[in-house]
Order: structure tokens, then C-alpha cells, then sequence
């Protein structure tokens, strides 16, 4: 696990870093070749197939007692579980609150899906 990330989780308390490491190997797993950024500013770890921000298609966004997923193009996902929440133009964002939540097939899919719409031409 890269240093940075785990500075950058430090100051969470210890069941939402294990969710966000948790989310962090489920996105890794699904998307093999995606690039880790860590944005401070944002409070995210963003994920891209570039390293930018073009092709930046989730991140891992810490709260106090969760961690939101947030979808870049969101809205343009097909969710059949209805995991997907938000109201921005595109954004959208799924709250995982379990270690199981970060596992499920559903979001696992979101996951391949939006990650396949951001994909480099």
C-alpha cells in the first residue's frame, strides 16, 4: 500500500480507514490498471486511467462515519440496485457503510461501468 495513502487516512478514525482501504482494493481489483491520486484539498483518493483528471472516473471521499464513492459521470450509469445518490449534473456518489457494502457485486459493477465510459479513446 503506497505511503501516501495511508498518511492521508491516518487521521480517520479506524473503522472508516478500514472502509476505505477496503473500497480502495475493490476499485484496484475491478479496475486493475487504474491510476491512484490522492487530493487533499478534496479529501479524495481519485482513480483514472491516465493519472488525470480527464479520465478520473470514481474516488474514495472519508466522512466520519462512512466513506462516500463518488462517480464522475454517475448519471450516465446504469443502476438497477439503485445504490446511486445525488442530484449534480453528473456526479453522483454511493455511501458504503459496511465492509460488506464495499464488496457487493452492485457496486463492484458501477465500478467497471463508469471506469469503461472514462476510458481513453
Amino acid at each position: 500500500m503506497s505511503n501516501d495513502v495511508t498518511r492521508f487516512l491516518d487521521g480517520y478514525h479506524a473503522d472508516v480507514r478500514d472502509l476505505a482501504l477496503k473500497m480502495r482494493e475493490t476499485i484496484l481489483k475491478s479496475v486493475p490498471n487504474a491510476r491512484e491520486k490522492i487530493y487533499t484539498g478534496w479529501q479524495t483518493i481519485g482513480y483514472s486511467h491516465n493519472g488525470g483528471m480527464k479520465s478520473q472516473f470514481c474516488a474514495i471521499s472519508p466522512q466520519r462515519d462512512r466513506v462516500n464513492v463518488y462517480f464522475n459521470r454517475g448519471t450516465d450509469l446504469d443502476d438497477p440496485d439503485h445504490l446511486l445518490e445525488g442530484t449534480g449534473k453528473n456526479m453522483r456518489h454511493v455511501k458504503v457503510r459496511t465492509l460488506k457494502d464495499a464488496q457487493s457485486k452492485a457496486l463492484k459493477e458501477l465500478i467497471k461501468a463508469v471506469a469503461a465510459l472514462a476510458q481513453p479513446a
